[in-house]
């Protein structure tokens, strides 16, 4: 088979061999063939492009017949070849050959094919997959063995340049995951027990998110090896299976529900989508990137993207896509700790907590989100994470943070304000009809609404907060007031970021759109360093309404002020949970608003600490007996659990660890947290340690308490000898007391 030299797709005479063969002349099919020896003989001279004898052309389809007779049906046959072709037939006294003329007037794909083959990668990818099927698929002739003997060559020849070129085109890195799945296909077609072949082709079509194909290859697979070899699939095809079976129904109930609708990021998901979609077998290095951060100012929805991004790819990855907040975490141990708890890592022994990790999420194809990690950008985290990829070639990371990491294996996306005025408007206009659903702007207001964007800096989260004003005022007025206070934030723009100032300036607007009891409220909010439940929000905002009211809080009064500061787009809900939470950016603003008032400030950390001292405590008899329920309910607050601990070792308070120090063990040792454990009691610990005086007997007996909680953490990761010392230490303080 010779290829052709480049062809119009606008030819008189089409004819297409690849699949069920088609013959077409200005777009009518043609089949005025006298038999299907004359198709053959046709198919025949088309495809080799070759002069050919007229002995050999009646061997080839008359063989059965002596030599005269098929010489006089081989006339036959070319005379009808010769009324449906004509030009492009050259018929001499000793030869035949198909030779268009003039060449631009044919097409066959078949030639178009093996030329594409000759040419560029992006040529043999394109020609590769569009390939519809075998050669003259389905045609026959009877009494005609030569003829099939010779086709059956000519395929196989064919399947092999077809093999050839996509073992070629898949060294390429830069394949799409759609045109590594083209030639997946060619070559399983080709060697069906061919098992890494099928397990790269499946793990492809996972990470596609098409889990059922990839499953009924595997079915195939199973009958092929059953029916020709009698045997099973390898155990590692097996294995794959399975993780595609539990990745095909995996619940993500675990991933964050949107609150809002996503507007005017499109483009940054397809391109986050794009870097992090893993390509390649799943135990080989994939070319796409492992490590990207999504970085801008707080309020430009970064957390926002990233929880898109988690549902649009939940199901791309075998192992899954697994969110880990980090508000509220300090030290790379904490950040391990709660990695290791969010994929349910029930972590033992004496094994190093990172250790653990990496050897549970081994072989890992799955996406891991770390949001709001800009605490934790030290040389100790990114060395975290660079065992993570370096151990893992199919883990993907993706961080958002108010700072990238300055890795060089990082891929950075700095997130800016909302671009254009339309997304603007829309914006505003969505969240304003959260609060007010009959708002329908006229042109005055929706040109002041693209000036507050202006103005704004298209921040979603100012023009969120923008958005639910429009309940008091006009959006000129919005705009005019937002002027005032930039002007005032100029004046003093040393005291607070540049970028921030937008932002600012928002806020201080709807603060004093708040009655005094939801401003007294939304302050005393602020000493939540996570999420939070309605009960907690009663206690701890008790203080502020006692300043003023002289009626105690109830849920149904918190629940108010709660739905209040909901509808002004100041506390984010979460109904799926029943909790509620602050952005980080406005618990800051919050913050400030609390230390103004040092007296409502010490009476809500107050109100703060003796609420889950006693949440905890009251719970002292389930922890004892392992309860489920207790213990979700404890691992739910133990960020502010782990905050108040952290406050009290910060501020020496000893009666704070007395109110803790039971329970905490409690629910370490059924939990069980160990390692976060260790971490906790190494802490507090060591105020004690660092005192340079006499420790007097109150704090002796504290720390003989936090040495006998120690030391039963030190058993349980069989650090015996640790745990014994910690033991007689806490024996000999008794005693001496």
């Amino acid at each position: 088979m010779q290829p052709n030299k480049q062809l119009t797709a606008t030819a008189e005479l089409q004819i297409n061999l690849l699949g069920p063969p088609q013959i077409r002349r200005c777009g009518q099919p043609v089949t005025a063939f006298i038999s299907d020896k004359a198709r053959a003989l046709f198919y025949y001279l088309v495809i080799t492009g070759e002069p050919h004898t007229r002995a050999a052309l009646a061997t080839l389809c008359w063989e059965e017949m002596p030599e005269q007779d098929a010489l006089r049906n081989l006339r036959r046959a070319l005379h009808n070849l010769q009324q449906l072709f004509a030009p492009h037939l050259t018929v001499s006294r000793q030869t035949i050959a198909f030779q268009p003329e003039p060449m631009t007037a044919v097409t066959v794909d078949l030639w178009q094919l093996l030329d594409d083959f000759d040419g560029t990668p992006a040529r043999q990818s394109v020609a590769l997959a569009h390939i519809n099927g075998v050669l003259l698929q389905g045609f026959t002739v009877a009494d005609a063995p030569t003829f099939h003997g010779w086709l059956h060559d000519a395929r196989e020849s064919l399947q092999t340049q077809i093999v050839t070129t996509a073992q070629q085109l898949l060294q390429d890195p830069e394949l799409t995951p759609h045109q590594e799945s083209t030639l997946l296909r060619h070559l399983v077609a080709h060697e069906p027990w061919n098992e890494p072949l099928q397990r790269r082709l499946w793990t492809l079509l996972a990470r596609q998110g098409n889990h059922a194909a990839a499953r009924q290859e595997y079915a195939a697979l199973q009958a092929h090896l059953e029916a020709e070899l009698g045997i099973p699939p390898e155990p590692a095809t097996t294995l794959l299976a399975e993780r595609i079976h539990r990745a095909q129904n995996r619940n993500t109930d675990h991933l964050p529900q949107p609150a809002t609708p996503l507007i005017g990021r499109g483009a940054e998901v397809a391109q986050i989508r794009q870097q992090l979609m893993a390509t390649g077998q799943a135990d080989a290095a994939p070319t796409s990137a492992q490590l990207f951060t999504i970085t801008g100012p707080g309020g430009s929805g970064k957390t926002r993207l990233a929880v898109a991004v988690a549902h649009a790819m939940q199901q791309h990855f075998l192992e899954g896509v697994w969110w880990v907040a980090l508000t509220g975490i300090t030290t790379v141990e904490e950040a391990t700790v709660a990695i290791a708890h969010t994929i349910g890592l029930d972590l033992q022994g004496t094994t190093a907590v990172s250790d653990q990790l990496l050897q549970a999420i081994d072989g890992w194809d799955a996406l891991l989100i770390l949001d709001n990690s800009e605490q934790l950008l030290s040389e100790e985290f990114r060395t975290l994470l660079l065992r993570l990829l370096a151990a893992v070639p199919t883990l993907r990371l993706l961080l958002t943070s108010q700072e990238r990491l300055h890795l060089q294996q990082e891929q950075v996306l700095i997130l800016p304000g909302l671009q254009t005025a339309e997304e603007v408007e829309t914006l505003f206009i969505t969240q304003a009809q959260q609060v007010q659903p009959t708002f329908a702007p006229d042109a005055t207001e929706r040109a002041a609404i693209r000036e507050i964007g202006r103005l704004l800096d298209g921040l979603p989260l100012a023009l969120t907060l923008a958005a639910a004003l429009v309940t008091a005022d006009s959006c000129v007025t919005i705009l005019h007031h937002l002027e005032q206070n930039l002007d005032t934030l100029a004046a003093t723009a040393s005291t607070h970021p540049a970028r921030h100032q937008s932002l600012r300036a928002v806020f201080y607007h709807s603060w004093q759109l708040l009655s005094p009891q939801e401003q007294m409220s939304f302050a005393a909010l602020a000493h939540f360093p996570g999420d939070f439940n309605l009960a907690a929000a009663t206690a701890v905002t008790a203080p502020a309404v006692a300043l003023l009211s002289l009626d105690s809080p109830t849920a149904a009064t918190t629940t108010a002020l709660l739905r209040a500061l909901i509808h002004k787009s100041l506390l984010q809900p979460d109904p799926s949970r029943s909790r509620f939470m602050l952005h980080d950016i406005l618990r800051g603003y919050a913050a400030e608003k609390l230390q103004a008032e040092p007296a409502l400030a010490q009476a809500v950390g107050q109100a703060y600490h003796r609420y889950f001292i006693g949440f905890l405590q009251s719970r002292r008899a389930a922890l004892l007996h392992a309860d489920p329920t207790a213990i979700a309910a404890v691992t739910a607050e133990f960020v502010h659990i782990r905050h108040i601990w952290q406050w009290a070792c910060a501020q020496q308070q000893e009666a704070i660890f007395l109110g803790l120090l039971r329970e905490v063990g409690f629910y370490i040792d059924v939990a069980p947290r160990y390692r976060e454990g260790e971490v906790l009691f190494q802490s507090a610990l060591a105020i004690f340690d660092q005192s340079p005086q006499p420790l007097p007997p109150p704090q002796q007996f504290l720390r003989s308490g936090l040495l006998l909680g120690y030391s039963n953490i030190l058993e349980r990761l069989g650090r015996y000898a640790l745990a014994q010392s910690a033991a007689a230490e806490a024996l000999r303080i008794g005693k001496a007391l």
